[in-house]
């Protein structure tokens, strides 16, 4: 039996990692099971696999088996038929050793992590799997008390409500809107009417953007989570055009570098050319110090196919990276980009240069020592050809010595 050999990591603490192995009759639902077991997460939320290595992608998304139960998983793949992650073996993945596959844990906390397939082997008949073979770092806590170690006191929900006097309803619609996210997902008849809400929600604060930290402290601080998100979820629900006009308002007053750069590859996506490419050359124009606008740039010429533009943008972006989570991530982009553009052996080379990148960062660790020779039993007759076992003869006498030794 084939087993699978993974390094799960922390997208955003890259330091924090584990090594976990699973069998190739075990399935995508197994290894989140898994997943969740090595980083101690409370398994509350849904979650998804994209084989792409790239978040959000509907082609090639493998979703939570609890989401059959309210239609999100078919709202994810576009109204199609949803792929589920308890129905794939990993066997029937065809995966290759090196490929990237991204992880999505709780859609409001987006808990992003890469798994990167080291390589496979056989199977220890004796060992249960999935297990966790290696483990580097503390996992961050899933719940964190945000109210410790601040400076001021927070304002309480009534003095909240009374600071945004007429916007109070649309504060409690919008937590309303964000706890239907969290416990259910963004059903496909759910979408328009998120959809409105936050635009309901621009409305209110762009006359005075000041005004969406009221309306964040409301919602517990969980506005960012459910608004960069949805542009993409319209996309992946055929509301193209909502999801453009929301990404380009809200860019005007916060995470502009997120909701442009992500405006322009759902553009590319949904195969308006001219328009994310526009996109992206104004992202370029406006940030061309934010290594991530850099990238995502790249993502939209790659997403439509221009391997030669998609290649030389990311190699504009190793040279701007300053950090080996960037290098990681551009490289992770770059191969396939040249792959398919027909250039195998420039992305074996850049591949062949992170492995002696990593044996250099690994210094001097020791490495296993792979037995040469049968391991010896206690009962079995000992190599010195006496005759006698083994724990009669050699083993004991090993044993006194070291007992005199000590």
């Amino acid at each position: 039996m084939k087993i699978y050999r993974f390094r799960v990591k922390l997208e955003w603490r890259e330091e924090v990692w584990r090594n976990i192995e699973i069998r190739g009759d075990q399935t995508l639902n197994d290894l989140h099971d898994a997943i969740q077991a090595a980083f101690n997460w409370d398994d509350d939320h849904l979650y998804a696999f994209f084989l792409s290595g790239r978040y959000w992608d509907k082609n090639t998304q493998y979703v939570s088996p609890r989401e059959s139960n309210d239609g999100f998983g078919k709202w994810l793949q576009g109204g199609e038929k949803s792929r589920w992650a308890n129905k794939a073996s990993m066997d029937s993945l065809a995966l290759s050793a090196g490929q990237i596959i991204a992880y999505i844990f709780d859609y409001g906390d987006e808990w992003r992590h890469r798994l990167k397939l080291l390589e496979t082997c056989e199977a220890d008949p004796e060992a249960r799997y999935p297990r966790t073979i290696e483990r580097h770092g503390q996992a961050p806590e899933q719940y964190p008390d945000w109210d410790e170690g601040e400076e001021e006191p927070r304002l309480s929900k009534q003095e909240i409500l009374d600071k945004l006097g007429a916007f109070a309803p649309l504060a409690d619609k919008v937590k309303a809107a964000i706890k239907r996210t969290d416990e259910y997902g963004i059903g496909p008849t759910e979408l328009k009417d998120q959809y409105a809400v936050a635009m309901e929600l621009y409305e209110a604060v762009n006359p005075e953007p000041s005004r969406l930290e009221l309306f964040n402290a409301h919602v517990n601080f969980q506005l960012r989570h459910w608004l960069i998100p949805m542009p993409q979820a319209l996309a992946s629900g055929k509301l193209i055009d909502e999801a453009a006009r929301m990404s380009l308002a809200w860019s005007e007053i916060t995470q502009a570098e997120n909701f442009l750069g992500d405006r322009a590859i759902l553009l590319a996506e949904a195969g308006r050319r001219d328009e994310a490419l526009d996109q992206a050359r104004k992202n370029l124009e406006k940030f061309p110090e934010d290594i991530w606008a850099q990238i995502k740039a790249g993502d939209v010429h790659a997403e439509l196919k221009d391997f030669v533009s998609a290649e030389a943008q990311y190699r504009r972006c190793l040279e701007m990276a300053d950090d080996d989570r960037d290098y990681r991530t551009i490289q992770e982009r770059l191969v396939p980009v040249l792959r398919e553009g027909g250039k195998s052996e420039d992305a074996d080379e850049i591949e062949a240069e992170e492995r002696r990148r990593v044996q250099e960062r690994m210094g001097s660790w020791t490495m296993p020592v792979e037995r040469q020779t049968p391991k010896i039993g206690r009962n079995d007759s000992c190599p010195c050809g006496s005759g006698k076992k083994y724990k009669k003869c050699c083993l004991g006498k090993e044993a006194t010595n070291l007992a005199e030794s000590v």
